[in-house]
């Protein structure tokens, strides 16, 4: 199973919305897969991953490969990114409120505070 996610931009407000205020935000068309695989393939920074795992995927034993093809230097999302696509790839039928919340939480928690951009568009 590949989930894919797609990097984001602020346009306004990106410091606002981590106290709570709105912004302005898109994706954009850049995306971050994570692939359920018989390899683990995750060089460098896996605390977002992990966090991930042990929140939906505890006990189990899971391994990843994650391609981004952004970069996570820039400011485009990419550890929301790579939450999201590992939540989602743990439970596929996950509703994206689940998938949002849990995110949101294991960012805010890594990083001291997160922007929490949702949209309701399908």
């Amino acid at each position: 199973m590949t989930v894919s996610a797609p990097g984001k931009l602020m346009l306004f407000g990106e410091h606002a919305a981590v106290y709570g205020y709105p912004c302005i935000v898109t994706a954009i068309s850049e995306r971050l897969d994570v692939a359920i695989t018989g390899a683990d393939d995750l060089p460098g920074d896996r605390r977002f991953v992990d966090a991930a795992i042990k929140a939906w995927g505890a006990g189990r034993n899971i391994k990843l490969s994650v391609t981004c093809r952004f970069s996570g230097c820039y400011g485009f999302g990419s550890s929301s990114a790579v939450t999201v696509a590992t939540l989602k790839a743990l439970k596929p039928d996950a509703d994206n409120r689940a998938v949002f919340d849990a995110a949101y939480n294991i960012v805010r928690d890594i990083q001291g505070a997160a922007s929490g951009s949702y949209s309701t568009w399908s």
